[in-house]
C-alpha cells in the first residue's frame, strides 16, 4: 500500500513539474543569455507604449557591474616552492619594477629577490617573477 502511495505522489510531482515548463516564457526572457538583465525600473511612456531607458536618471549613479567586468592576473615565478607556506621575504631586499602600463590599466610588473640566505655561503637562492594584470570590460 505504501508503495502505491509513493508512486502516485511521484506521478503528481512529475506532472506538476512538466506542466510548469509548458507555460510560455515572457517576451523579455531570452534563454540564450547566461546573465539575464533585470527588467528596467525607470520607464518613460511613449505614444506607442512603454519605452525603457537604459541610462539612470542621475549621472553619478553607478551602473551595476556584471560578472563580465573584471581583470585577469597572470603571474609566473622562478622562486622556490615552500609547500603551501607563504613566500619567504628577502633578506637584503626586494625590487619591484613596473615594466609597462597601458591606457586601459593593464600592467606588467617584474620583481626580483636576491641573497635570500643568511651566512657566508654562496648566493644560490635567487628568484624573481613577472606579473601581468589585464582588465577587461568597460572601465
Amino acid at each position: 500500500m505504501d508503495l502505491k502511495v509513493l508512486v502516485v505522489f511521484l506521478v503528481v510531482v512529475v506532472s506538476a513539474y512538466a506542466r510548469l515548463h509548458q507555460t510560455p516564457s515572457p517576451d523579455w526572457f531570452d534563454g540564450k543569455l547566461i546573465n539575464r538583465p533585470l527588467p528596467p525600473k525607470t520607464t518613460d511612456y511613449h505614444v506607442r507604449g512603454r519605452v525603457y531607458r537604459s541610462a539612470p536618471e542621475a549621472e553619478h549613479e553607478r551602473m551595476r557591474r556584471s560578472p563580465q567586468h573584471g581583470s585577469v592576473v597572470v603571474s609566473g615565478s622562478r622562486t622556490e616552492g615552500r609547500g603551501g607556506a607563504p613566500a619567504q621575504q628577502s633578506v637584503r631586499g626586494e625590487y619591484n619594477h613596473n615594466l609597462w602600463r597601458g591606457k586601459n590599466g593593464a600592467t606588467v610588473d617584474a620583481n626580483t629577490f636576491y641573497q635570500r640566505n643568511w651566512g657566508g655561503g654562496p648566493r644560490q637562492d635567487y628568484g624573481g617573477g613577472i606579473r601581468a594584470t589585464i582588465p577587461f570590460g568597460r572601465r
